[in-house]
């Protein structure tokens, strides 16, 4: 019998998604290997969106996300606690955020291969709220010919906002630019991972330097 060794670079998926961890903002969401291995052959995936690092670690056992895939102790954001030495990131759960000046218990988490979309969302949609205010982010989005990396459609207004899916967050979000959430004045805040901004449910919307418990946002077809 002839055995040939096959690496964890070449059997993990190319592309995967780290649910569960929507509510730290920042360490999940979508995961593309990065052309890195490390010693045991285990891919090393760089994040689309917030540019952190999904990576194994030997001597803890588990797989993290942080800014540096050379250390545990520089900017960690998460880490796996199943202790299964996993070949790939898709055999993880129970991740642990560092949030403020702690690590939180384990969140009901999972790493999972990514999925793509057929686009089947209104070409159009409006946008409104009940206070009659951020009138430059409310109106008609109108599809931009283009799908993110998920296969989610991108819409813009003709005050040049965009309607678009952050996958670290779990939910849609309006902003001056599809490739940020810096100065974001709308997001749905369900982390459901809707197909289509029609699907989701509720939504906020910022007032200054805080998002508004008192403004009612809906989204019209």
């Amino acid at each position: 019998t002839v055995k040939i060794a096959v690496s964890a670079t070449e059997v993990c998926a190319p592309q995967v998604e780290l649910r569960g961890l929507e509510s730290l903002l920042e360490p999940g969401g979508w995961y593309v290997r990065s052309g890195l291995a490390d010693a045991s052959g285990r891919p090393i995936y760089r994040q689309k969106q917030n540019n952190k690092f999904l990576y194994f670690w030997p001597s803890q056992e588990g797989w993290f996300v942080g800014d540096n895939y050379l250390s545990v102790n520089a900017a960690v954001q998460a880490h796996s606690n199943d202790g299964t030495r996993s070949e790939c990131p898709t055999g993880t759960s129970d991740w642990s955020g560092w949030s403020s000046h702690s690590w939180t218990p384990p969140f009901a988490s999972q790493v999972v291969p990514m999925e793509f979309l057929t686009d089947s969302c209104e070409p159009r949609v409006e946008v409104l709220n009940d206070a009659n205010i951020a009138t430059s982010t409310m109106g008609i989005y109108t599809k931009i010919g283009s799908t993110d990396f998920s296969g989610r459609p991108i819409y813009r207004n003709t005050k040049n906002f965009f309607l678009f899916y952050w996958s670290a967050y779990g939910d849609w979000c309006v902003g001056d630019s599809m490739m940020t959430t810096v100065n974001l004045k709308l997001q749905s805040f369900g982390d459901n991972r809707a197909s289509c901004p029609t699907l989701t449910t509720p939504w906020r919307l910022r007032d200054g330097f805080a998002w508004s418990p008192h403004v009612h946002v809906q989204l019209l077809i």
